[in-house]
């Protein structure tokens, strides 16, 4: 009677909490012993194969323990993509569960963002600067981050005026560096616009020299410290501490971006 309670108890216990419940896992051990014992109560040959047994389905859950350790992350990437901003709430709990999920340790030392962090980063989400168009009526539709090999960043923005009146871009380039374990700073020395739909270089900008200035005087370092929440090769979610809001950047190319 023991040897048949087991195994659905074993089950059941192991099948809560995503199959991570450490009751289940004792249960399943049990179970195992209990069945090579009871095997081997029966005949020697009997205990042999009851060993071999247990070693395959350790062998097979160890597996599949490797196998789905991310899928929660995966499954809560594909939903922030599938979610879009139609719900703001539902979205914004999708990330805080994505950001308890961490993947990468230590995500605000180079030597844990420098192999996933080089390439374009399209800004999904971004509650202050959707709040800032609404007030202002000025559309931020684009937003990205280039990250190059060097450290290097470029950031760009292309905003909408009111009523088609202008269209144009603003950027910022720079360098990023680590600060911490959990954050890492961006440093902006170099600001330029152009005007128009398409993206132009140093060579396209208006007022360049005057924009530079500008640009330089009233970027604060201290506002360039970032919390670094979630961090994958497709994702990221870092703090801008001013505003305690949490920006959502997908990075280009991969196949969640892509949809």
């Amino acid at each position: 009677g023991v040897w048949c309670a087991a195994g659905p108890l074993s089950y059941l216990l192991l099948a809560s909490n995503g199959g991570r419940n450490p009751n289940g896992v004792v249960g399943l051990l049990l179970y195992g012993l209990i069945e090579v014992l009871g095997a081997t109560a029966i005949g020697w040959n009997a205990g042999v194969k009851a060993v071999a047994v247990q070693a395959a389905i350790a062998l097979g859950w160890g597996y599949c323990v490797l196998k789905t350790k991310d899928l929660p992350a995966e499954v809560r990437k594909r939903e922030l993509v599938e979610m879009k901003e139609e719900n703001v709430e539902v979205l914004d709990g999708i990330i805080e569960e994505l950001c308890n999920l961490n993947s990468i340790p230590t995500p605000g030392r180079a030597s844990s963002y420098n192999p996933v962090s080089k390439g374009v980063w399209k800004v999904f989400h971004a509650p202050h600067i959707k709040a800032i168009g609404s007030l202002t009526g000025v559309n931020f539709d684009v937003v990205e981050y280039e990250i190059d090999e060097e450290d290097g960043i470029v950031s760009s923005v292309r905003y909408k005026l009111p009523f088609d009146m202008s269209t144009g871009w603003l950027y910022a380039s720079g360098v990023i560096g680590e600060v911490d374990d959990e954050r890492m700073r961006v440093e902006f020395d170099d600001f330029w616009w152009s005007v128009g739909e398409e993206r132009k270089g140093k060579d396209g900008a208006v007022g360049r020299n005057l924009v530079k200035a500008i640009g330089n005087l009233g970027f604060v370092n201290d506002l360039g410290v970032f919390p670094i929440s979630y961090l994958d090769g497709e994702v990221c979610v870092f703090k801008f501490p001013p505003l305690g809001v949490k920006i959502t950047a997908l990075k280009e190319g991969t196949a969640l971006e892509r949809g």
